[in-house]
C-alpha cells in the first residue's frame, strides 16, 4: 500500500513542487481525484480550508474557490522552478563568459609582450648596424 508521500511525488514532480507532507504522510491513499486537491491544498498550507468532514464534503463551489486559490500558487512555483533553472543556465554562461574574458586578457598580454619583444629586438639591430 502507497503512503500518500509515496502517491504525491509524481504529481510533484510534475508541477515542480518539493513534498512537505508532514505526519499524516503514512494515512491511506485517497481517491486519484480527492488525493491531487488533498495534497495540493496541504502543500500549499490551505488544509484548514477544507472542511471538518474532509474533502468529500466540499461542494463544487467550494471545490472551484480553492481551486482559483492553488491556481496562482501553482503557477508560482512553476515559474519559480523556471526562472531557477534560467538563474542557473545564466550562471553557466556566465562562469564560461568570464574564461573567455580570461583567455583574451592572456592572449593580449603575450600580444603585448611579443611587441614589446620585437621593438627591442628590433633596436638592437639596428644599433649593430655600420
Amino acid at each position: 500500500r502507497a503512503t500518500r508521500k509515496q502517491a504525491l511525488e509524481p504529481a510533484v514532480r510534475r508541477v515542480g513542487m518539493k513534498p512537505s507532507i508532514g505526519a499524516s504522510a503514512e494515512a491511506d491513499v485517497p481517491s486519484p481525484k480527492r488525493l491531487k486537491l488533498a495534497d495540493l491544498l496541504e502543500l500549499c498550507g490551505l488544509q484548514s480550508e477544507a472542511p471538518a468532514g474532509g474533502l468529500d464534503a466540499l461542494s463544487a463551489d467550494e471545490c472551484k474557490r480553492l481551486c482559483q486559490q492553488l491556481l496562482p500558487r501553482v503557477e508560482l512555483q512553476q515559474e519559480l522552478c523556471r526562472v531557477g533553472r534560467e538563474q542557473d543556465e545564466l550562471a553557466r554562461e556566465l562562469e564560461h563568459k568570464r574564461v573567455d574574458v580570461a583567455t583574451l586578457e592572456a592572449k593580449m598580454q603575450a600580444y603585448q609582450l611579443l611587441k614589446d619583444v620585437r621593438m627591442r629586438v628590433d633596436s638592437a639591430l639596428k644599433m649593430g648596424e655600420p
